[in-house]
């Protein structure tokens, strides 16, 4: 598939933009109306901390000037009825001042507790809006990283893939992968690969150098760490960790694939240099496992994480992954509205292998109105995306 401009020129993007943004703007405004709600309910709970704080100073100083009048009119009186009376009154003011005070500070707790409440709502709500924008297809995502761990005769899978560099990772479906639900021999997975170099040998009263073969294919998968530019492989002939795993390493360079295997020896780990005809097999595995990491994204459920920088902006600050998904479509609206015919509408045409070519339109009145329809707060955080 092929993106074109409105103009037919070639956009450099291997997907449907219009469709993305077009998800973003339901899934996002709603999120950043989520999230202004939120901070105005931030803002009102530090605004009733702040009226409680005044009121309670004013308090304690209209109290003490009571106190110290009552005092003085009681010292002054002539009779010991009056003076009882005095101590009886500087008694009650007191009383009721502290009860004045702790009527505030339970009407303030009260109030900001239902504030913390909406907040938390609130929030968890634009989590959810991400999440279900991440979850789409054809967004703009390309496979990460996905990662195989034998665990108790069955593997955990997990798979992401990154957006203009956020690393999402995926909850997966427990039945989506049904080969992976028993230990798998590399045999069943790569068809090539029977059987490796793993170094040289001297034989036995000769000076000269044999090439060490290892049978690889009747070897059980024990994990594996796959990335678009590396990866690591660890395999034994045991499950039962009765035999050091054999590790192969991968990684691409522009002039080709390199790999090295490192085995575990007494006297530490020894390294071997893939000759090239089993790095070219090693290339092999590499790509069905990565296969698998495609396979596991189209059975995923969930989203557990949106990493930038290893923070986690899912959990952390899910405003700030709003804002980071339009810096990412900013200046691809731009370059839209540029090159699209009518001003009227943002415009791309998606090209087929066939050669078919089809229209995608995005009326930009639209965009505006969902724009003037949010609260001013979560306008502004979109606005970049008014072309």
């Amino acid at each position: 598939m092929r993106v074109l401009f409105g103009d037919s020129e070639l956009a450099p993007w291997r997907f449907d933009v219009l469709h993305a943004l077009r998800l973003f703007l339901r899934h996002g405004s709603e999120a950043a109306r989520a999230l202004d709600l939120a901070e105005s309910e931030s803002v009102a709970m530090r605004e009733r901390l702040l009226r409680a704080k005044d009121a309670l100073a004013h308090l304690v100083g209209f109290t003490s000037e009571v106190e110290a009048s009552i005092e003085t009119i009681a010292l002054t009186a002539e009779h010991d009825e009056a003076r009882a009376f005095g101590a009886e009154l500087l008694d009650h003011a007191r009383t009721r001042a502290h009860e004045r005070a702790e009527l505030v500070r339970a009407s303030v707790k009260r109030a900001n507790a239902q504030s913390a409440d909406t907040m938390r709502v609130s929030e968890e709500r634009a989590r959810e809006e991400l999440r279900a924008y991440l979850l789409q297809d054809d967004i703009g995502g390309v496979f990460d990283a996905i990662t195989l761990q034998l665990e108790q005769g069955r593997y955990r899978v997990a798979v992401s893939q990154q957006i203009d560099g956020v690393v999402i990772d995926y909850a997966l479906s427990p039945d989506g992968l049904d080969r992976w639900r028993e230990p798998r021999r590399l045999s069943s997975i790569s068809d090539d690969l029977e059987e490796l170099q793993v170094g040289m040998k001297k034989k036995l009263f000769r000076r000269d150098l044999t090439r060490e073969m290892m049978r690889v294919g009747d070897h059980y998968l024990l994990a594996a760490r796959i990335y678009p530019e590396r990866a690591s492989v660890d395999i034994a002939k045991r499950v039962d960790g009765s035999r050091a795993p054999l590790r192969l390493e991968l990684e691409r360079e522009p002039d080709g694939i390199y790999a090295h295997i490192e085995r575990a020896e007494a006297d530490g780990a020894q390294l071997f240099p893939a000759i090239p005809s089993d790095a070219e097999k090693l290339a092999g595995l590499w790509g069905a496992l990565q296969r698998v990491g495609l396979d596991a994204l189209g059975v995923r459920v969930g989203v557990e994480a949106a990493r930038l920088d290893e923070r986690d902006l899912l959990a952390e600050d899910p405003g700030a992954l709003i804002d980071h998904l339009v810096e990412h479509f900013a200046p691809r609206v731009a370059e839209i509205a540029r090159r699209s015919p009518s001003p009227k509408e943002l415009s791309l045409k998606i090209e087929h292998e066939d050669g078919r070519r089809e229209e995608r339109y995005l009326d930009r009145g639209l965009i505006r109105a969902l724009l003037r329809d949010l609260p001013p707060g979560a306008r502004a955080r979109l606005d970049a995306l008014d072309p």
